[in-house]
């Protein structure tokens, strides 16, 4: 999310801070970011992720430098039959405007290691690392409370203020912004439901990248057993398994190696892929999974001005749908025309509520 906003705004008249509890990734090369950085902010940094193609969209047409260094990577362009089933293009003629429905295949840390280094490297930007924000600062102008900047925590324990026109949280899922403003009055409702699944994934590589089995009909959902395949640059690529919470014995299942290598086993489209590959990750899990809409400012101040949730903090949808860093981008872009429009703060939360 934070990411996502300093390329939205790499034109615009702000000065960019990105406040970072976690330290600079190390000199490295793009495609050992995934075992190599050390991620300990983003709890989920190495369970699969998809790139849908409103990411590919945006950087095709904003920052078409920054896609040639992914690609460079060894990210790549999924093709319409990865995408659809077969009986839904089979005997479809090629249009314009297809590419517009291309993701990113690649692995998240690959592909936050390099838009991490074209971020660093724009002349408005700055970054604070082993940093955490600890608090707000806030003053109230009539009815409204308009928030001025940050308290801020260095790993010495050192406390200091970062001053601000605008505050962006790209806290994600756990972000203290909520129990911080309602101790200033600010009401936060949250509008959502959990999603009642819990998911396992794990990652391979394939022995032989050339002889990699067709692929087709990658994922599938049989209501109590969900399963899809993340393919990666060079050869890598995950395996997702989810299912209903009340399948207690299916979940506890696909959290163990075991189960998970004999569940795969069962889905010759799976097995097919883990017969010619190497496992190498163990069976990274994850539940709870919720689907919530925050709305800031519910009641006679209104929202905060100064401030706008992107990411996590304000739309949360089903991890296993994969919208979560498209869903950023999307917000990130929302957030760039509402600053760009006008300098008036109510009327930019407006036009950001209201687009986002």
């Amino acid at each position: 999310g934070g990411l996502a906003t300093a390329l939205a705004l790499q034109d615009s008249r702000f000065e960019l801070s990105i406040v970072e509890r976690d330290p600079p990734p190390p000199a490295i090369e793009p495609e050992q970011a995934f075992e190599r950085w050390a991620r300990e902010g983003v709890p989920h940094f190495r369970h699969a992720h998809i790139l849908l193609s409103r990411i590919q969209t945006t950087l095709r047409d904003h920052h078409p430098e920054l896609l040639q260094q992914l690609l460079a990577a060894g990210l790549y362009l999924s093709t319409v039959e990865e995408v659809l089933f077969a009986s839904q293009y089979q005997g479809l003629v090629p249009e314009a405007g297809d590419g517009d429905l291309l993701h990113l295949w690649g692995r998240r840390a690959t592909f936050e290691y390099v838009v991490r280094r074209y971020v660093e490297r724009l002349p408005n930007v700055r970054f604070i690392h082993d940093t955490r924000v600890v608090g707000i600062v806030a003053e109230q102008l009539g009815r409204a409370l308009v928030l001025r900047g940050l308290e801020l925590q260095q790993a010495d324990d050192s406390r200091s203020q970062l001053l601000a026109d605008v505050i962006v949280d790209a806290s994600g899922v756990r972000s203290k912004f909520p129990e911080w403003l309602a101790a200033r009055g600010v009401a936060c409702e949250d509008d959502g439901h959990d999603s009642g699944f819990v998911y396992a994934c794990r990652h391979y590589i394939l022995n032989d990248p050339a002889s990699a089995p067709p692929r087709e009909q990658g994922g599938g959902n049989y209501d109590y057993l969900g399963y899809a395949t993340f393919y990666a640059e060079h050869g890598h690529y995950a395996l997702s398994l989810a299912c209903p919470e009340e399948e207690e014995e299916l979940c506890d299942l696909i959290r163990r190696p075991e189960g998970f290598e004999a569940l795969c086993d069962q889905l010759p489209v799976l097995e097919r892929w883990i017969r010619q590959s190497s496992a190498t990750t163990k069976v990274l899990g994850a539940g709870k999974f919720r689907n919530r809409w925050r709305r800031f400012g519910v009641g006679e101040g209104g929202a905060p001005l100064g401030f706008f949730p992107v990411g996590d903090s304000q739309l949360q949808t089903n991890p296993m749908y994969g919208r979560g860093c498209a869903s950023a981008f999307v917000q990130a872009d929302a957030l760039s025309q509402a600053l760009s429009a006008t300098r008036d703060p109510a009327e930019r939360a407006a036009r950001y509520y209201s687009r986002s």
